[in-house]
């Protein structure tokens, strides 16, 4: 059974593959978000949230297959953008 350092370590492991792949892309997801959203949100309802939910998550496939581009995309990155926007049109009204 692994304790708490050693899934620490775990973690540290996938956030250094995962960074290699995608580079600080977090540090940059703001910019994004102000760009496509410049007068602040009031999100309400559970609706809302849900469809903001997905568009975000929509958003990090794409800013992440953009930090891929020049080696050819990233095809799961690609895939994912794709389910995502079909859940959120499910909720769109």
């Amino acid at each position: 059974m692994k304790n708490a350092a050693d899934i620490l370590e775990d973690m540290a492991k996938t956030f250094r593959e995962r960074n290699a792949l995608y580079g600080n892309n977090y540090h940059h997801f703001g910019e994004m978000m102000v760009a496509l959203f410049p007068r602040p949100l009031t999100i309400s309802t559970e609706e809302e949230w849900n469809r903001l939910a997905l568009l975000l998550q929509v958003q990090i496939k794409v800013s992440r297959y953009a930090q891929q581009f020049p080696t050819g995309g990233h095809q799961d990155s690609a895939h994912d953008a794709g389910v995502y926007s079909a859940m959120l049109e499910e909720l769109t009204p």
